[in-house]
């Protein structure tokens, strides 16, 4: 993470938070939660937050 920008990183914690909003229901941590009402909405949120986490590394500062 040293070497990316500001942005880099925000996509990135973001994306992480929502992979977790995902992860969570999936795996039974929670049984119930208002963000991920159902389990199609986890889902998509864990893809969401695989697909800004992958696009996190494309934000590098230059050399």
């Amino acid at each position: 993470m040293i070497k990316h920008t500001k942005a880099g990183k925000i996509i990135f914690w973001l994306g992480f938070l929502l992979f977790m909003f995902g992860a969570s229901p999936i795996t039974g941590m929670v049984e119930y939660s208002p963000i991920t009402p159902n389990k199609w909405a986890a889902i998509s949120f864990l893809a969401l937050g695989l697909a800004m986490i992958f696009l996190s590394n494309f934000h590098r500062k230059r050399r």
